[in-house]
């Protein structure tokens, strides 16, 4: 598959998330735990999703056994605090970004892409890259629909 990079600048947006550590073959079953979270303390609160859930890889270039996550939701407005939920801020800033289509165990070569034109133009890595689940499993699509956003933060 070819990959299509794009840079732009991205805003802060408020967000309501989990931030927990999971094994990297349990990730796919892992998510739900923490989406199901925000979408109760969220939904108590009264806050209004602003877009697709995401994942946020703190330790994506690290060769732990565990992934560091923050599994979350972008809201419109911040959340209070309650159980795990945190209110957080998806960062903003320039990133390079790129549109995997298909089942996640072949979203690696995505990842390649973006690392190779973020060195080919230049640029170097500037945060942990995250993932926007356009559209995901829980929209009832077989694996071949999904979409996913990669996000590179760069400088």
């Amino acid at each position: 598959m070819t990959y299509e990079v794009h840079l732009r600048e991205t805003k802060p947006q408020p967000a309501a998330a989990v931030r927990d550590r999971a094994a990297w073959a349990d990730l796919g079953p892992f998510i739900g735990g923490p989406l199901a979270e925000v979408f109760k303390v969220a939904g108590e609160q009264g806050a209004r999703f602003a877009g697709p859930a995401y994942g946020i890889y703190h330790n994506a270039e690290a060769a732990e056994t565990e992934l560091d996550m923050e599994i979350g939701m972008p809201v419109d407005e911040p959340i209070e605090p309650a159980g795990r939920v945190i209110a957080t801020t998806i960062p903003g800033g320039l990133a390079a970004t790129t549109v995997h289509a298909g089942g996640y165990e072949g979203i690696g070569p995505a990842y390649r892409a973006l690392g190779e034109w973020v060195q080919e133009h230049g640029h170097e890595t500037a945060g942990p890259p995250r993932e926007i689940y356009v559209v995901g499993p829980d929209q009832g699509h077989d694996p071949g629909a999904l979409r996913t956003e990669i996000v590179w933060p760069v400088r």
